[in-house]
């Protein structure tokens, strides 16, 4: 019976052992945290308490082997109460051995604060020695104003806790990146809307000479029919055909497209099956190109095309046809080709709509047409206001589609009245001949896509939700 014993003893004698291994590097690890964050003027007393946890973690582990021993020879007596002891001791023995890394951490605080309250007078005399005014900064009752101190002295560069930000002084750098757009924008924006203006005011300005006879005013009223040039010659067709039927193609083609253009996008969106591919196919036209479009929409609206094949009619479209029945394959042929890109601009908007907005209609049992109006329309009002500026610039400048149909700015092409003509195809038409003209009547169209953007500005300040 003696020899189990010895055996038990010698195991819980090399237990006892590794415990105090364990200990001791306990005490190590603690001496190497306490050197490396404390100075060594203050590291005794820390080193101290470092000391004293390390104590009680031997105690402890001396009080484990000793119950252990206990344990054994009084098994009944001691059978709870070496689990407490041991847990007390423990508890004690880890709270002492991390007090030094928690009075280092206190002694850093304190050495930095005071580092700071050191250096900071000196800063702040060195930048804000201004002389300050008699009166204090708040909100003065007499005057109903806000009072707030500016220094007199202004300074060329600005500090904090002595680093000086040098960013105003690496500004070329950044018109530096910019330079090559900025050039492309002088060159082929900038200048030749300065030039158009120029232009505009002269008379009989001759465009391969860059000559001129002088500065006049007369440009914009001959445009409009108001006189005649010097030689008797006088303008109907601009007020006659080129304002109205651009007009008329900015009202019907903006509206209808981009209403289209927002219904089909939200079907596409709640469609799971084949979305792609439809996606491609409703985006066809727009890389499609729009003269050969334009080809064919004239033999399909040919008089003895598909459409008065289908409807059985002998109705004239294109050719020899009246200028506002030519209207209407023109203005189909516009909201055909200009749909594809709105599509893609509002499905990139619905796919960002945040799905509790729809959650939450339906809990409260709102119909379809409600969720639109009251839930997708105002979400998308930003991508609506991009689309609309857009499409407002881009039917006033509408020609591709004069020529893409018609061939020429009338329904009998280059021959007869320029019953279809629009304001950019005018432009090209006197460019050569008239560039004063010409050049008046595109100032004219500046300035008429110049208030129509800016009153859009004015009524998305209240209509748009970002």
């Amino acid at each position: 019976m003696e020899k189990p014993f010895k055996i038990c003893t010698l195991i819980d004698l090399i237990k006892s052992l590794l415990e105090l291994v364990g200990g001791a590097v306990l005490i190590v690890i603690g001496a190497i945290r306490l050197s490396a964050a404390t100075e060594q003027a203050e590291r005794l007393p820390a080193a101290g308490l470092a000391f004293l946890g390390g104590i009680f973690v031997i105690i402890s582990l001396c009080a484990f082997y000793w119950l252990s021993s206990f344990k054994r020879e009084h098994r009944n007596i001691a059978k709870n109460y070496d689990s407490k002891m041991v847990f007390k001791y423990g508890i004690l023995g880890i709270i002492f051995a991390q007090m030094p890394t928690a009075v280092c951490s206190l002694v850093e605080r304190s050495r930095y604060e005071k580092k700071q309250k050191e250096e900071r007078p000196s800063a702040a005399n060195e930048l804000f020695a201004e002389t300050r005014p008699v009166f204090a900064e708040g909100y003065d009752a007499e005057s109903q104003r806000i009072v707030r101190i500016v220094p007199t002295r202004t300074k060329t560069a600005y500090q904090t806790r002595g680093i000086e930000d040098i960013g105003s002084k690496n500004n070329w750098k950044g018109w530096l990146y910019l330079a090559p757009v900025i050039i492309l924008v002088a060159i082929f924006l900038i200048y030749p809307l300065i030039n158009t203006i120029f232009i505009s005011f002269t008379s009989n300005y001759k465009y391969a000479s860059g000559t001129f006879e002088g500065l006049t005013l007369t440009n914009f009223t001959y445009i409009l029919g108001l006189t005649d040039k010097a030689n008797g010659a006088h303008e109907a067709f601009f007020v006659r055909y080129a304002i109205p039927n651009t007009f008329l193609l900015v009202i019907i083609t903006v509206p209808v497209s981009t209403i289209l253009a927002l219904l089909i996008a939200v079907a596409l969106n709640s469609i799971k099956w084949f979305q792609k591919i439809l996606q491609t196919i409703f985006f066809l036209p727009y890389v499609t190109n729009a003269i050969a479009v334009g080809m064919v929409f004239s033999v399909i609206f040919d008089d003895k095309g598909i459409i008065n094949f289908l409807f059985g009619s002998d109705t004239i479209w294109i050719f020899g046809a009246q200028q506002y029945t030519a209207m209407v394959p023109l203005v189909l042929y516009i909201v055909w080709s200009s749909i594809p890109f709105k599509i893609l601009i509002f499905l990139s908007g619905l796919q960002g709509i945040d799905k509790q907005y729809y959650q939450a209609a339906q809990i409260d049992a709102a119909p379809r047409w409600k969720v639109l109006w009251r839930v997708t329309v105002p979400l998308l009002s930003p991508q609506i206001l991009y689309i609309l500026i857009t499409s407002f610039i881009g039917a006033w400048k509408e020609y591709t589609s004069v020529v893409g149909l018609f061939n020429g700015p009338g329904t009998r092409g280059k021959a007869g009245d320029p019953n279809m003509e629009t304001i950019v195809y005018y432009i090209y038409e006197n460019l050569n001949d008239n560039t004063s003209a010409a050049a008046a009547a595109a100032v004219f169209l500046f300035a008429i896509i110049l208030a129509f953007t800016g009153l859009q500005f004015l009524a998305s300040k209240k209509r748009v939700h970002y």
